[in-house]
């Protein structure tokens, strides 16, 4: 059996270092077809091969994960809570995922960084321009309006009981102030 465990451990550090070579390599390759679609347009063949090391990227970095995550499990009987790489990889594979990799834009699928960049700013753009001719004006405001005596309790100041009611209806045990007390303190003192 030592000699199995022996074996195995030197298949595993070949293995391992092997294919987070071939992920440091895919991973700049893929960077560099980024780099050169957002200076200028890849033809058909370009974009082809980018899709395909990307592609061939992902599959390697869910076999590695694969492979933390059978790690883990081993590993957290020992350590506990001390093995974190495996966290990071998952993070690291959310952040991955979560990255827009195509748009649509009028109806045309591009995955051309270039012209998502274009798309959502424009995208943006429309959302927050204010639409010319309808601006909102009270010059002849005909509704309801609030009496002197009114208008005025609203800008005072507010007084002693009013501010001890405003605290003691707060619950006790909610999180702490930046101070580091929370209200049940100031409730009771």
């Amino acid at each position: 059996m030592k000699n199995v465990k022996l074996e195995l451990r030197k298949w595993y550090s070949t293995s391992h270092c092997k294919l987070q070579f071939e992920i440091d390599e895919l991973s700049k390759t893929v960077t560099e077809w980024e780099i050169k679609a957002e200076s200028s347009n890849l033809d058909e063949t370009q974009r082809l091969q980018w899709m395909e090391d990307r592609e061939s990227l992902i599959q390697k970095e869910k076999n590695q994960m694969e492979m933390l995550k059978q790690k883990s499990r081993y590993k957290w009987a020992f350590e506990g809570d001390e093995n974190c790489k495996f966290f990071h990889s998952v993070i690291r594979r959310r952040q991955h995922k979560n990255n827009i990799h195509g748009i649509n834009i009028a109806g045309i699928w591009s995955t051309n960084p270039t012209e998502i960049k274009r798309g959502a700013h424009n995208h943006f753009k429309s959302l927050f321009k204010t639409p010319l001719g309808k601006k909102f004006k009270l010059k002849n405001w005909s509704g309801p309006c609030l009496d002197i005596s009114k208008a005025e309790l609203l800008e005072a100041r507010f007084t002693e009981i009013e501010t001890l009611d405003a605290i003691k209806s707060c619950g006790p045990n909610k999180a702490p102030r930046p101070d580091g007390f929370n209200m049940l303190f100031y409730t009771k003192f």
